[in-house]
């Protein structure tokens, strides 16, 4: 029963707590040593490559080793549930309250013990992801660098028309990357303009009308080099980068330049710059494709979705755990799926059991909204809530109504979805 757990839960902290203490202080050592043998060692680039393609590797390498050390950062939370589930049903247990209390004081203690070092984890991860998305090499990674923001904007060009760039902003620079589509139909960015953040000005609005929307749309200046850009988000950008170039005229070390080419679309296009137009971006659980889902990195998601992606959203991806089986109702019938869900990489990805290797589809879960689903949805059924994006609305049905919440919040997390919700869902959430 319930009194039971914290025993069980002390136990197994006290025997896991020092392997994840050996873990967290190596897996930088290792991280680090994985990234320079696929750089010096094309055979075992190849090997990681072949891994990381094929279908049971849903997440990148890196990312699943993080996560695999970051599992006990969630356990607080969940002891913390379990003595007030103890406490609100009068369950009068002096030893399993005493067993919970200390596990959770040990676990707490980990966790912040190990949180300078799992930072430098997340933010060096993140920088691995970025250089395979921009196609670098060992250019973006350094100890003190740190990717802040990340979003799809839409920049003015000389001709005075507005195409779609990408803009990730370091905590040392500024990088506008086009993108660039591979043959295997993955997406793929070019850098094509640094700007260190030193030196940078900036102005809310476009003094020379090359966007011709000067009210949604922020100048960049770095001595020759002159960016205007739009964005639905132009408050957020402006406030990070003028954040950011504050915090980098303040700190006195110097990071390595990122070393790219600084030649513009129109130079490089023989003066013409190339439009480009914005496809649909469809998941494989959009397609209802039952076989080997593409996946797609946070970046490529950012983009399609037309959403930012900020280091703290970053960090609450890496950290955010959950794992199930639910209930997935089936499109144009009144049938429910069971499915073993887990939630990673700002998507949900489908497995047919717990002990399936290669997920049967997954679900980009960035702009959608996650609801209580209403009176016309007709759905009689308890524990049930739905995820909404454009014309796209899936119901799942949990097992019971604290896992359901759970669900929701987890998901909530990785939505990044500012819109605010509906009465209902606010009710049902205590929002």
């Amino acid at each position: 029963g319930l009194s039971s757990l914290p025993s069980l839960l002390l136990r197994t902290a006290h025997n896991a707590l020092p392997m994840y203490e050996r873990l967290v202080d190596q897996l930088p050592v290792f991280l680090s040593a994985l990234d320079q043998c696929t750089v010096a060692q094309p055979a075992f680039d190849a090997l990681v490559r072949q891994f990381c393609s094929s279908d049971d590797c849903y997440l990148t390498l890196n990312l699943l080793v993080v996560r695999a050390a970051s599992r006990l950062t969630y356990w607080p939370s969940v002891l913390a549930s379990t003595i007030e589930s103890i406490l609100s049903m009068g369950i009068e247990d002096e030893t399993s309250l005493s067993a919970a209390r200390i596990c959770l004081d040990k676990v707490s203690s980990f966790v912040d013990r190990t949180l300078r070092t799992r930072l430098s984890l997340y933010s060096f991860v993140t920088l691995l992801q970025a250089e395979t998305d921009l196609s670098l090499s060992s250019t973006l990674t350094h100890p003190h660098r740190r990717l802040l923001r990340v979003g799809r904007v839409e920049r003015g060009t000389r001709r005075g028309g507005l195409v779609s760039r990408l803009f990730l902003l370091f905590n040392d620079c500024l990088l506008v990357a086009n993108r660039h589509h591979g043959e295997d139909e993955t997406t793929s960015f070019r850098v094509n303009m640094t700007l260190p953040l030193k030196g940078m000005l900036f102005e809310d609005g476009d003094s020379y009308s090359i966007t011709h929307r000067p009210a949604d749309s922020i100048t960049l200046y770095h001595q020759d080099s002159c960016v205007a850009f739009v964005s639905s988000s132009k408050e957020d950008w402006l406030a990070e980068i003028g954040e950011a170039v504050k915090a980098a005229v303040k700190n006195r070390a110097e990071l390595p330049p990122i070393h790219i080419d600084n030649r513009s679309e129109e130079e490089k296009n023989g003066g013409e710059e190339r439009r480009e137009t914005v496809r649909a971006t469809k998941s494989p659980v959009d397609n209802e494709t039952s076989s080997n889902p593409r996946k797609m990195s946070a970046i490529e998601m950012s983009w399609h979705r037309n959403t930012a992606i900020r280091h703290d959203d970053w960090i609450n991806m890496v950290t955010t755990f959950k794992s199930g089986y639910m209930l997935r109702k089936l499109r144009n019938s009144s049938g429910w799926q069971r499915l073993w869900i887990v939630l990673a990489n700002f998507s949900l990805f489908f497995f047919k059991t717990h002990t399936e290797a290669t997920p049967l589809a997954s679900l980009p879960l960035l702009e959608y909204s996650v609801c209580i689903p209403t009176l016309q949805d007709d759905m009689p059924q308890e524990h049930v809530f739905k995820l909404v994006f454009s014309t796209h609305t899936y119901f799942f049905r949990a097992e019971n109504h604290h896992n359901m919440m759970r669900w929701i919040e987890s998901i909530r997390l990785c939505t990044l979805n500012s819109r605010p919700v509906d009465a209902i869902t606010a009710l049902a959430l205590h929002l």
